[in-house]
C-alpha cells in the first residue's frame, strides 16, 4: 500500500478556500474482496475508486500514486505487466522492465 498527501502552499485567491487550512490523502493499494477477487482501488480522502478489475488471479500490486494539479497517477502490475492509470485512462507499459526502468518510462509518459 502506497500513502501520498498532497498539500499545496500557495497564497490563496478570493474565489478558493485557503489551500493551508485543505489537504488531500491518496492511498492506493491491492484488495481481496469477501469472494477471494483481488483488485486495484484508490482511495482520496476516504473515498475510493477501483482501478482494476477484480478477478480471482491474485497477480496484481499497486506500487505507487503520484498527483501533479489535478491530475493522479497510479502505477500497478497485473500478471508481470505495468500499467499506468491517469484520471481513469490505462496505458499498458509494454515489454519487460527492471524497476528503475519501469519509473524512467513512467516518467517520461508523464511529463
Amino acid at each position: 500500500m502506497t500513502l501520498f498527501v498532497q498539500c499545496n502552499k500557495e497564497e490563496p485567491k478570493p474565489d478558493q478556500p485557503d489551500p493551508t487550512n485543505a489537504s488531500n490523502v491518496y492511498v492506493v493499494g491491492d484488495e481481496i474482496d469477501l469472494s477471494h477477487k483481488q483488485g486495484i482501488k484508490l482511495w482520496k480522502d476516504g473515498e475510493e475508486t477501483i482501478i482494476s478489475d477484480f478477478t480471482l488471479n491474485w497477480n496484481k500490486e499497486a506500487i505507487s500514486v503520484f498527483v501533479s494539479n489535478s491530475d493522479v497517477y497510479i502505477l500497478y502490475h497485473e500478471f508481470g505487466i505495468f500499467k499506468l492509470w491517469k484520471n481513469g485512462v490505462i496505458t499498458q507499459i509494454s515489454g519487460e522492465f527492471s524497476g528503475k526502468t519501469v519509473w524512467q518510462q513512467t516518467f517520461r509518459m508523464i511529463l
